[in-house]
């Protein structure tokens, strides 16, 4: 018994400490091996942010920790002068899918650590010059713009966006109370009949129009508006036929909820490569929800079963990302609230 717990705890431990650490912790080196050429073929004494390394060849292979990427490497000599070299970094892609589809802790870790980096290039060339003529020469910076500045190009102050969701909130407090009124007065049920596809009242959906105005390349302000639907509900009445005691159900309509919102809005663009921005958005409006219980034919009227109530409207979206360089972009965001949880669409700049 004693050595089953002990196992059990090892296990445990394991366990724990593998979803504390990342694929590139358990997988990655801490260093990166750059190549630098040079038309000299003199020995150097080449200084790095961790070593002091010697050097006699004209492509040399240097070993530099990937967290000091950013830190200058420095050649020096008897008789030239050569460049300082910056060799730069860029986020290792694979790393990144990896981290984020494993949903680990560990992300955070890889980035204290550097081990999320590689080298901005693989190779790189410094110049030299005769010491004697040339005091100093200007410093070859190879890193890379910062993901979280934003890019120099041309600002669109007016962003106009057309989307898609689904997973979108409906107020279901007013959805619920007609479905029990409903219920009450007309001797209803929930049909055991009904057949939703394996989806039920799950997976809802919207589509949405905003339009923003750009105070600056991070911050816009905008209005959203858009409808959504439910998917219904179906209700039945039941029966007892006579002599038997046997309880059948007849379908008898279903439970329909649509609603229209209109949320303000503020996005912020907090990271920014090349084709590719990353923002996050949230706003605080009001929504007017439609319920109402359509009768199968055959059954007896029901305009009474019909409601329009205002509600108060939200979306948060944390995650979004924005793809493309020209007036047309395609955007897709993962949020919670009433346009959606997953959002996609193009917007137009002008």
């Amino acid at each position: 018994m004693k050595f089953g717990k002990h196992i059990c705890v090892i296990l445990m431990a394991t366990a724990t400490a593998g979803s504390l650490a990342s694929c590139m912790i358990l997988f990655s080196k801490s260093d990166a091996s750059i190549l630098v050429n040079r038309d000299t073929t003199e020995p150097l004494t080449i200084l790095t942010a961790d070593d002091t390394l010697q050097a006699s060849e004209q492509l040399m292979e240097i070993r530099v920790r990937k967290k000091h990427l950013n830190r200058p490497i420095r050649f020096v000599s008897e008789e030239n002068v050569y460049q300082e070299l910056i060799p730069g970094r860029r986020i290792d892609a694979f790393g990144l899918l990896a981290d984020l589809y494993l949903w680990e802790v560990g992300l955070p870790v890889d980035f204290a650590t550097g081990k999320i980096y590689q080298p901005a290039k693989t190779t790189y060339y410094v110049a030299s010059a005769p010491a004697d003529s040339c005091p100093a020469l200007p410093v070859q910076d190879c890193r890379l713009p910062s993901p979280w500045r934003p890019r120099e190009g041309r600002l669109y102050r007016h962003e106009l966006r057309l989307g898609a969701a689904i997973g979108n909130r409906m107020n279901k407090a007013s959805h619920d109370e007609l479905y029990r009124r409903t219920c009450r007065e007309l001797h209803l049920t929930e049909d055991p009949d009904a057949f939703y596809c394996g989806l039920g009242a799950v997976v809802n959906a919207s589509a949405s129009l905003a339009y923003y105005y750009h105070l600056d390349r991070r911050w816009a302000v905008g209005l959203m508006a858009g409808t959504g639907g439910q998917c219904y509900e179906s209700l039945a009445s039941r029966e007892v036929a006579h002599g038997q005691q046997q309880e059948s159900t007849t379908y008898a309509g279903d439970i329909y909820s649509t609603s229209w919102f209109f949320i303000p809005t503020v996005k912020l663009h907090w990271a920014f490569q090349p084709a590719i921005r990353f923002y996050a958005k949230c706003g605080v409006g009001a929504m007017s929800q439609h319920n109402w219980f359509d009768p199968a034919n055959g059954f007896r009227a029901a305009h009474s079963f019909d409601e329009r109530t205002w509600h108060w409207a939200y979306q948060l979206s944390p995650v979004g990302i924005e793809m493309g360089k020209d007036r047309l972009r395609f955007y897709c965001e993962l949020g919670y609230g009433h346009e959606g949880v997953l959002t996609m669409g193009f917007s137009t700049f002008f």
